[in-house]
């Protein structure tokens, strides 16, 4: 009997130590992963190879859940990858971890504002302190303001971001199209789109913005003024070449037979009247791709008609 227990003492006391190395060597190859996942995503990241860390973030947080630092950087990887919804939750997992870190916040509050959810990213905005005196914020919270059609607070906040930062030229746009569209003040309207080409006389994409609304508003002599302005400053830019030629202006075009009469101002008495207030008159070009081809059968089909080749 006396033996029979020795024997039951010894295999547990064996059960044990064999229990305890197998979790020591288990310790010990998870420790090894972890510091393996780390600085592998790390070294990635350094090197630009930016999916590689994302993979390398993702087995490491998988053993190591609750590091704040690493779900941070996760997310923020994430977020350059374009992957916003999974940024989105990796970040709020960040923030519950560190509601302090406002460096995490503040990187939650631009994801969220570009996957549309406006409710998280307001509530997020108003955690972070004195973010009234930051423009971008600012610039956030109108748009969640809009988002729940609060347009005249939506309009103010656009208003103190512009003044905080006259260079942002989101704020002019979106605060004068709801002061036409939504609060009835085409006229301040106007005068925001002024200030902003006058705070931003360099700045082609000022121009073109404000030419681009005046012309939706309907007036056309200023936005062609401004779409030439932001031709000098940006020639070669397609946009801003696209825009000069949307705005151009509306003229009367006379044609007599096959031939173009007058351009100008005038309208004579004409047969027939047409107005064509959105298109574009150009001359006729020929179609030398569809030439080109027709030279292989040049003396094979002499009697064949071709149809006219024009654009």
């Amino acid at each position: 009997m006396r033996r029979r227990w020795q024997f039951r003492i010894k295999l547990l006391l064996f059960g044990s130590l064999a229990a305890c190395a197998a979790y020591g060597v288990h310790t010990v190859q998870r420790q090894a992963s972890l510091k393996y996942h780390l600085g592998s995503a790390e070294t990635s990241e350094r090197d630009g190879r930016l999916r590689d860390a994302a993979d390398n973030y993702h087995a490491y947080l998988e053993l190591r859940t609750d590091d704040a630092a690493a779900q941070s950087k996760f997310g923020q990887l994430l977020a350059r990858l374009g992957d916003d919804d999974g940024a989105f939750h990796v970040l709020e997992r960040a923030v519950r971890m560190d509601g302090g870190n406002q460096t995490i916040r503040r990187t939650l509050v631009r994801v969220a504002m570009r996957s549309a959810r406006y409710a998280t990213a307001r509530y997020h905005l108003e955690q972070l302190p004195r973010f009234r005196e930051q423009a971008e914020l600012l610039g956030f919270l109108g748009r969640c303001q809009e988002a729940t059609r609060e347009f005249a607070a939506a309009a103010d906040s656009y208003g103190q971001a512009i003044e905080l930062s006259p260079e942002h030229i989101d704020c002019y746009v979106r605060r004068a199209v709801l002061l036409h569209r939504r609060l009835g003040q085409p006229e301040v309207a106007r005068e925001c789109l002024l200030a902003l080409v006058r705070r931003n006389p360099d700045s082609a994409e000022a121009h073109t913005q404000r030419a681009l609304h005046l012309r939706a508003w309907g007036i056309a002599d200023e936005a062609l003024a401004e779409a030439n302005a932001a031709l000098e400053l940006s020639p070669d830019d397609a946009t801003t070449l696209l825009l000069a030629g949307g705005v151009a202006r509306t003229t009367n075009l006379g044609i007599r037979g096959k031939q173009i009469a007058f351009i100008g101002d005038e309208r004579p008495a004409a047969a027939r009247t047409l107005a064509l207030p959105s298109r574009v008159v150009t001359p006729g070009f020929v179609n030398t791709h569809y030439h080109a081809g027709l030279n292989f059968v040049r003396g094979v089909a002499p009697d064949c008609g071709f149809a006219p080749s024009y654009t």
